[in-house]
């Protein structure tokens, strides 16, 4: 029974790393048999070259590429064809071992927009293979762009499908408006104000449909794009109270009507609001303490007044 045991590739490496703690020749025919077993027999017993086994391993690609980087420290020649079909592989043996362009593996890496992206990244350099697979994606588009500091038209296509990309493209890249991205941007109320803010640096219509549908961004684009009112925005601005104070405060420099009813409700947001009045609108202070919900709230102030 154990020269059974012994006469099989993971007998024979058991047998070599808990009984005899260290190489086992006799076994090394079986355990040449696996690619897995001669790698870790050449890792761990050998703590080298494992030559027996060498032709199991160029057979797998990730012991392959284990067993050049931590075994052999350098290239494995029998290995290198089965790396080379194996886009993920390629760019590891290129970038980890031989430090340097891997041309057979090339031909894999060009068919993955995220390996072609890394290996032109690695060589610092155009990876013109790569470029038709890059220009399928709009995140390599635009990485590809912005790792090279050039626009490319080639990568404009892709790059144009996403809003956020189109965004970025324009910023970091084009250093100005990004036309043929803006329809992209305009589907997307965030980037619409980032968009406006710092590449056109003013108003942009086509977004200002889905910016007027939220809050937060209508005070921001009329606070930091218009620099004043953004009646399209008021709608979503008024129901809320912090909003409205702001807009009112921040932006309108006077009473916001429409908003005092949200106002209103918050015992925050209301004594602000009443402290803005008072400060800058004591004409209308009279009117907004009457109100019902403010009267409530401050009827020590309405009855002075």
């Amino acid at each position: 029974m154990e020269r059974i045991r012994l006469s099989t590739a993971r007998g024979a490496f058991d047998y070599a790393k808990k009984i005899i703690k260290g190489p086992y020749p006799e076994g090394e025919c079986h355990i040449a048999n696996s690619p897995e077993l001669s790698y870790f027999y050449a890792m761990d017993i050998l703590k080298g070259p494992f030559k027996m086994g060498e032709r199991a391993i160029s057979n797998n690609v990730h012991y392959s590429i284990l067993y050049a980087r931590n075994v052999l420290k350098g290239l494995f020649h029998e290995g290198e064809f089965l790396i080379s079909t194996n886009a993920e592989a390629s760019l590891i043996y290129a970038k980890e071992i031989i430090k340097d362009r891997f041309i057979p593996g090339e031909a894999a890496i060009s068919l993955d927009p995220y390996s072609s992206l890394a290996y032109a990244k690695f060589l610092r350099r155009p990876f013109e293979l790569g470029e038709a697979a890059i220009f399928t994606n709009s995140e390599t588009s635009y990485l590809y762009a912005m790792g090279l500091g050039t626009p490319i038209s080639q990568a404009e296509g892709a790059i144009s499908l996403d809003p956020g990309y189109s965004y970025l493209y324009a910023s970091n890249v084009l250093k100005g408006p990004f036309e043929r991205g803006e329809r992209a941007i305009s589907l997307a109320g965030e980037y619409s104000v980032v968009y406006a803010k710092h590449v056109i640096k003013g108003r942009f219509g086509p977004g200002e449909r889905l910016i007027s549908r939220n809050g937060e961004l209508s005070l921001e684009y009329a606070q930091d794009v218009i620099g004043g009112r953004f009646i399209e925005g008021e709608e979503s601005i008024r129901k809320k109270a912090d909003l409205s104070l702001m807009y009112a405060r921040d932006v309108l420099g006077e009473p916001f009507v429409c908003g005092e009813p949200a106002i209103s409700r918050s015992d925050r947001w209301s004594k602000e609001y009443v402290a803005f009045i008072a400060l800058k609108h004591p004409d209308e202070l009279k009117r907004i303490v009457r109100m019902k919900r403010f009267r409530d709230k401050f009827a020590n102030l309405a009855e002075e007044i």
